[in-house]
């Protein structure tokens, strides 16, 4: 079931599971975060483009591979930080 544009994966409650006998569960969306002019991406979101975990997504951060920048104790990687990590690669 998805919730507008964002959702995250979960259970459904017991009582429904019981009832249906298999548990149903969501997928959550990548969702950039604007911030003015800013679009910034969660850890997340990244690995979800990628195709790769959240741990590569910050080993490639710690390692210099990728820029990214710790806001309010989360990583974060802008959208042109995005691209020039995309322009490597290739």
């Amino acid at each position: 079931m998805v919730d507008g544009d964002i959702c995250s994966i979960r259970s459904v409650d017991k009582e429904e599971e019981s009832l249906t006998g298999r548990q149903e569960t969501e997928v959550r969306k990548t969702m950039p975060t604007i911030v003015k002019d800013l679009t910034l991406y969660s850890v997340f979101d990244v690995s979800r483009l990628l195709n790769v975990t959240t741990v590569s997504v910050r080993n490639y951060i710690k390692q210099g591979h990728l820029n990214g920048q710790k806001l309010m104790g989360r990583w974060f990687v802008t959208e042109d930080d995005l691209n020039i990590f995309f322009e490597r690669l290739m």
